[in-house]
């Protein structure tokens, strides 16, 4: 079984690969005007909205680490679910307000 698989994986990234390469000979790269634009803009802080808040997710994984930590140590498991509630709809709504705000 285990043959198979690593069999049907290599085919997967090969012609995956091979798909790639062949889009690229016959379009070429499709974003290099997207990537020019964007190398030539001044800086403005709108631009790197979506960077910043992509930098700050991580912050949630180590809330729930924590959150999770206390969990073990025997906290009150009532005050245990009411964080990880807070945490999660934090955690989805954050990026809506970070967009938004900028």
């Amino acid at each position: 079984m285990r043959g198979v698989v690593n069999l049907l994986i290599m085919l997967l990234l090969i012609t995956n690969i091979k798909n790639v390469l062949t889009s690229l000979q016959q379009n070429g790269f499709t974003l290099r005007e997207v990537v020019m634009n964007f190398i030539e803009a001044e800086f403005k802080p709108e631009n790197y909205v979506t960077l910043g808040g992509w930098m700050m997710l991580p912050i949630f994984g180590v809330i729930s680490f924590v959150v999770e930590y206390l969990a073990a140590r025997n906290l009150n498991s009532s005050l245990v679910f009411i964080l990880i509630v807070i945490n999660q709809v934090s955690l989805l709504t954050f990026p809506i307000v970070f967009s938004y705000r900028a």
